[in-house]
């Protein structure tokens, strides 16, 4: 597991400002809630696609959950909200941020995984290169005509 950088943090923290104006920006526009949390699901998909690890995707996502609680509900600046629904909503957001972040980390590792094991660029576009040909020729032999030879 790789430690994260100061630069995944500060990417961290910057998608989630970001996040956070356009939550503000769609609650001016009369967006619903489901919008704003969207967006920060998707802050949360571009953290642990730009960082490394699990971690800054997991924090992304406890601060997802924070920031949205204290500056897009009622009251504002506060942790406090005065909607029955919210701490259900707050959960779901952090499972489904949660997830969707631990998931894409993952990929990312997976695919960081499969470029070192696999042969390097090189060796990849000779055997490409070879199989095309050998594609080719085996085209080239099913689209000879056949011949019948009848006899007179």
């Amino acid at each position: 597991m790789e430690k994260p950088s100061a630069k995944d943090y500060f990417l961290t923290v910057f998608i989630f400002a970001v996040c956070t104006l356009i939550g503000l920006l769609f609650q001016k526009l009369n967006f619903t809630d489901t919008n704003i949390v969207t967006i920060y699901i998707l802050g949360v998909l571009l953290t642990s696609i730009v960082t490394d690890g699990y971690l800054c995707s997991v924090a992304g996502s406890f601060l997802s959950v924070f920031l949205f609680c204290f500056f897009l509900t009622e009251p504002r600046m506060s942790f406090q909200t005065y909607a029955v629904g919210y701490p259900v909503t707050f959960l779901i957001m952090l499972i489904s941020s949660v997830l969707t972040g631990a998931l894409a980390a993952k990929l990312k590792t997976h695919a960081k995984l499969v470029c070192s094991a696999c042969f390097s660029y090189t060796e990849f576009c000779l055997i490409q290169t070879v199989c095309c040909k050998r594609q080719k020729e085996r085209q080239r032999f099913l689209m000879l005509p056949v011949h019948s030879f009848f006899a007179y």
